[in-house]
């Protein structure tokens, strides 16, 4: 019987009748744990794109600042992971397997490790803009520079950490 979402185990033979074996090799399937599994990253990721994207709208109407700048990065490194790695996720869970080809494989997984990797990074320039605002805060009239050299190495970093893929 099938436990866990795994397939039973299957018999091999070697030749002879008499050196048959029972194989513990247990192949992953379909099971109702995956299909709650697939149901709730769906429904995380609409609810998370759908904040996002409000968000996002929000921080476009605002007048223009540095926090702005920063606060747009973020929602888009974050809709990037809630619009491909949550989705790629539950598409994962749900074919079981993947049959699209090793060079789709190597793309998919670019993109994937990209947003991770861009909503960290995002995070970490907000951090340091933070940082430089507690530690030195007449130095305000920077900060719109300084934050798109460090968005922009962000994203540069971004990529170039998911490119070994």
């Amino acid at each position: 019987p099938a436990v866990l979402g795994m397939l039973p185990a299957v018999s091999t033979c070697n030749g002879s009748s008499s050196n048959c074996s029972r194989s513990q090799l247990l192949l992953p399937s379909f099971s109702t744990a995956s299909a709650v599994r697939v149901l709730l990253t769906l429904a995380m990721a609409g609810i998370a794109s759908s904040l996002n994207v409000c968000v996002l709208l929000g921080a476009l109407r605002a007048r223009r600042s540095h926090i702005r700048t920063l606060l747009v990065n973020l929602c888009g490194a974050d809709l990037l992971v809630t619009a491909l790695v949550m989705p790629m996720d539950a598409c994962w869970n749900y074919t079981v397997q993947w049959a699209a080809g090793a060079a789709a494989c190597r793309l998919l997984m670019f993109l994937k490790l990209f947003a991770m990797y861009s909503c960290a990074l995002v995070t970490l320039v907000i951090s340091l803009d933070r940082y430089c605002a507690v530690v030195r805060p007449l130095s305000i009239g920077l900060a719109a520079r300084r934050n798109r050299a460090m968005l922009a190495a962000a994203w540069m970093s971004s990529g170039a950490l998911a490119a070994p893929q």
